[in-house]
């Protein structure tokens, strides 16, 4: 009987084995700010399950008080990250049709999902990509448990999406076009907080990204270089086509925005050849120079 329980329990550390020290878990988790995802720190924390398949990993933490943290990681490469990262979302899909839940937020690569995994228990769920992989971090309490959620959602959420910009910054000028996106709400995040980092995010995002009009107009709010500015709004006034970017860029190069009332009518008396074109997209507002 001894010997049968030792190799059960050979069995369980090979599958299962118990890591407490992060140290020891994959390059990949080094990357990671991943204090912000166990409340109170990792050191009230116990890795139980460390599970490594072919291009994917799964751990598992528990608490004093049984609450669990699970994260789920696929390997990916710049081209490959929309087919893993989708097939990931419709796991959390069936499960919130399955279970019940709802979606909190919901943009390129990025997720925050609550779900009711049990009749006892709930979770915070973060879903978010990088160029490298996809991340999936479960924070599971029960339905009793009071907490702060909004606050964990709030940490979270800018370790992430930090975490995006990081390694997409690392891939260079085709990878950073390619997550623009991700790298956008990275630098509002910060542009709300004040925090001085969002200019250098900004330009970085302007540099590969110069057709993003809502950014050079955010980016104009928060520099004080008054060429870089200018040469912003002039992106703006050359290039976009909504009024509200017109009229905020106008307000920097002190330029009107021409009106409609501004252009000539064509009357009965003209002479003359006249022809109207109208082309899909075309920023009617905006005279030709």
């Amino acid at each position: 009987m001894l010997k049968v329980f030792q190799r059960m329990s050979l069995l369980l550390f090979l599958f299962f084995p118990v890591i407490s020290n992060a140290g020891d878990l994959p390059s990949f988790f080094q990357s990671i700010k991943q204090e912000s995802f166990f409340p109170n720190g990792m050191k009230e924390w116990k890795l139980q399950k460390n599970i490594e398949g072919e291009n994917y990993f799964l751990f598992q933490w528990v608490n004093s008080s049984q609450h669990e943290i699970t994260l789920r990681y696929r390997n990916a490469t710049p081209n490959t990250i929309q087919g893993v990262y989708q097939g990931m979302g419709e796991e959390i899909d069936k499960n919130i049709k399955e279970v019940g839940g709802n979606i909190l937020t919901l943009s390129e690569f990025f997720a925050v999902i609550l779900i009711n995994d049990t009749q006892w228990n709930h979770s915070v769920n973060l879903l978010y990509g990088t160029p490298e992989g996809a991340y999936l971090w479960k924070y599971k309490v029960p339905n009793t448990f009071k907490t702060n959620y909004e606050n964990y959602i709030s940490n979270i959420t800018s370790v992430a999406r930090e975490h995006q910009y990081e390694v997409a910054l690392k891939y260079g000028n085709v990878v950073m076009g390619r997550w623009g996106g991700p790298v956008h709400e990275f630098a509002k995040l910060l542009a709300t907080k004040n925090d001085p980092r969002a200019k250098t995010v900004y330009k970085n995002l302007l540099q590969t990204s110069p057709s993003n009009y809502d950014a050079q107009i955010e980016y104009i709010s928060i520099t004080e270089n008054k060429e870089e500015a200018i040469q912003s709004a002039g992106i703006v006034e050359r290039d976009a086509e909504e009024e509200s970017l017109l009229n905020a860029s106008a307000k920097i190069l002190n330029k009107d925005i021409p009106s409609i009332s501004s252009y000539p009518l064509l009357e009965a008396k003209d002479k003359g050849l006249k022809a109207i074109h109208i082309r899909a997209g075309c920023n009617v507002w905006k005279k030709k120079h």
